[in-house]
């Protein structure tokens, strides 16, 4: 029997749940992560700008306790972490509750300086939905670290983490990368979602959503079992954004949402549908009630990303015509079965709804704090150095935090002493810290260097290390794809980067792949070979598998 599709609608014109304040030239919470208990309690997370002149985003957080109808003030949740591999931002955010445990995916970059570019995907988890959150490390999630108080009495400190990917962009680091990753949980299976936007061995730029799948049978080691199981969409082209996704019970089929002629008058939602999760189909486009050059929209689901015919759900979207100055526009949404797809809707107009900003909050209420700079570095013979702390309202406005209300702790003792905000590096080594004031706090990382250390300098700095940020690489020779190779670099001041300039690679099959440039390459008959990238002296050798 044939099995019937997926059909979405919005009833009526919805309602912001943000806009931009007035006299404010910029401001947004994009690409909604929504989630639904059935009991009238609704958590919202969003991406919204970051600050301090180096974060692009941060996520902001939101509850409501009667479907929607009014909502919590917002407080920032999660930011980047300094001096590290998400140190640019936090975007896309995508949230599912496993076993008492809040998962969110994420999109961050250390390519700052390009605009963001050589994305990759990350996670991060908390009991609670507003945090504390911990990021995956490679190997668990946050970091524990055994030391001594000022008194030699054992200290264990707990910190967010040193965040690695659990998907990492290996293709050339001028091309968008991987990101805006979506969740669903089927049994045991989590699936996992993101968009690759890349370029081919023959230059050619492509836009896809991939799917891979991670056994939840592992436990709090299920990033460590993701396994790619292939293009879940060929996007057609970067007007098509990311792809949120839930799980139809009633239709046991997976649904896909995402915005298509994205920031165009002709902008829509796009609905694809899947029976076994790994390859979709378009069924259904939507345009009534939907806001003109809408984007990054987001579709609730229950804990696990699960939605019922019968109960409905929400649908969310930034919209409007000034870049960075968006709002926020829930809907509800109703999910209904048809004989077949469904594109009735594709020749209505969108709505060109105003963003009518609002208005400045009478009495300005912290929803974050940070530190200027994010990432302190230090010797002892510098001696004190205060940490500038400010807060930051809901208009993102900024303003210094009265250092006789902060509090410092977190931190270990061995290394540096606070008093107020005062910090005094005592030896070298690395430690983060917490600061605290008005209930918000922000973590941030601390290195007191060798007094031998050179100063942080970019010009003058020296490559001592060079390793490789993948060890095994895997090609797919039909798919023509194009591989970059990438080294960690560690410098003699202390500092680091990926290194992809500046690389030669030998020791390879010329049979099995061919080098484009310096350190790109691509397949030509199935087979496996190593690989040797050699960079100011240092090398190191990957595995390359090339796949039919």
């Amino acid at each position: 029997m044939k099995k019937p599709h997926l059909r979405l609608r919005l009833p009526d014109e919805g309602y912001d749940v943000f806009a931009p304040r007035e006299g404010k030239t910029w401001g947004y919470r994009y690409g909604p992560s929504i989630m639904q208990y059935g009991d009238g309690r609704i958590d919202a997370w969003f991406a919204s700008p970051g600050g301090g002149g180096v974060e692009a985003d941060w996520f902001t957080y939101r509850h409501s306790d009667d479907n929607g109808r009014t909502w919590s003030d917002e407080t920032v949740v999660l930011s980047p972490t300094p001096d590290s591999m998400d140190l640019f931002s936090v975007c896309d955010p995508a949230v599912i509750l496993i076993d008492g445990w809040y998962y969110m995916g994420y999109t961050s970059t250390i390519y700052s300086h390009a605009g963001g570019v050589c994305n990759n995907v990350f996670a991060a988890r908390s009991r609670n939905p507003d945090g504390p959150w911990f990021k995956w490390t490679g190997s668990g999630w946050g970091e524990t670290r055994e030391t001594a108080d000022e008194d030699g009495n054992p200290l264990l400190l707990r910190w967010q983490g040193n965040p690695a990917p659990i998907v990492y962009f290996d293709e050339p680091w001028e091309c968008w990368g991987a990101g805006e990753p979506s969740f669903v949980r089927v049994g045991d299976t989590l699936f996992i979602y993101f968009t690759w936007t890349s370029k081919d061995a023959d230059g050619k730029a492509f836009c896809q959503t991939r799917a891979a799948t991670a056994d939840l049978r592992a436990g709090d080691n299920w990033p460590g079992t993701i396994a790619y199981r292939g293009i879940a969409i060929r996007r057609p082209g970067g007007g098509c954004d990311s792809s949120d996704v839930v799980y139809v019970e009633e239709a046991e089929k997976f649904l896909i949402l995402c915005t298509d002629h994205r920031f165009t008058e002709q902008s829509c939602l796009a609905v694809y549908e899947s029976d076994d999760g790994l390859r979709f189909e378009r069924v259904c486009e939507v345009r009534t009630h939907v806001g003109e050059k809408c984007h990054n929209c987001g579709i609730a689901g229950g804990p696990d990303r699960h939605v019922s015919l019968k109960d409905g759900t929400i649908v969310g979207y930034a919209y409007g015509s000034q870049w960075g100055f968006w709002g926020t526009r829930f809907h509800k949404a109703v999910i209904e079965l048809t004989d077949e797809p469904d594109f009735s809707d594709a020749a209505n107009p969108a709505s060109p709804y105003p963003v009518s900003p609002w208005p400045m909050p009478a009495d300005p209420r912290p929803i974050h704090i940070t530190t200027v700079p994010h990432f302190h570095v230090m010797k002892v013979s510098g001696g004190p150095k205060r940490i500038d702390l400010q807060w930051v309202d809901s208009a993102y406005d900024f303003r210094p935090c009265p250092g006789e209300e902060v509090t410092v702790d977190g931190y270990d003792p061995q290394i540096v002493r606070f008093e107020g905000l005062q910090c005094e590096p005592l030896r070298p080594g690395t430690t983060s810290a917490v600061a605290r004031w008005k209930g918000r706090s922000v973590e941030f990382p601390i290195t007191v260097q060798p007094e031998s250390m050179p100063d942080r300098s970019e010009e003058n700095r020296k490559l001592v290390s060079f390793l490789p940020q993948v060890k095994e690489y895997t090609l797919c020779l039909s798919e023509n794809e194009r591989k970059q190779v990438r080294g960690r670099g560690i410098y003699d001041d202390g500092s680091w980067f990926e290194v992809f300039d500046g690389i030669t690679l030998s020791g390879y099959d010329d049979a099995v792949i061919r080098v484009i440039g310096d350190a790109d390459f691509a397949a030509l008959k199935t087979g496996s070979t190593s690989l040797t990238a050699s960079c100011g002296g240092l090398s190191f050798t990957v595995r390359v598998n090339v796949m039919p």
